[in-house]
């Protein structure tokens, strides 16, 4: 899935994607399309350690606004609450 999420969320939201890489293992890789991600990937030049870290990385720059959405507005930071207090049953 993780090149999925690339391909499908990574991509239309910044238009390239980073692989972040220690200096050692080559540094990091910006990929401008879609096509030369996955091409790299198929190669095995992507490792998937630094594939998950990437994307992980990706994702949260994303997921930062509504974080702090729920920070800093009492509203929602009350509605979170009272979210997190409900119990789930099977």
């Amino acid at each position: 899935p993780c090149v999925a999420y690339v391909r499908m969320i990574i991509f239309p939201r910044f238009g390239e994607f980073v692989l972040k890489r220690k200096a050692e293992h080559g540094g990091n890789i910006r990929f401008a399309s879609v096509e030369e991600f996955e091409t790299a990937y198929g190669a095995g030049s992507v490792h998937p350690g630094d594939l998950k870290a990437s994307l992980a990385e990706a994702i949260n720059e994303i997921i930062e606004p509504v974080r702090l959405h729920f920070r800093e507005n009492p509203v929602a930071a009350q509605l979170l609450e009272t979210v997190r207090r409900y119990q789930t049953t099977r």
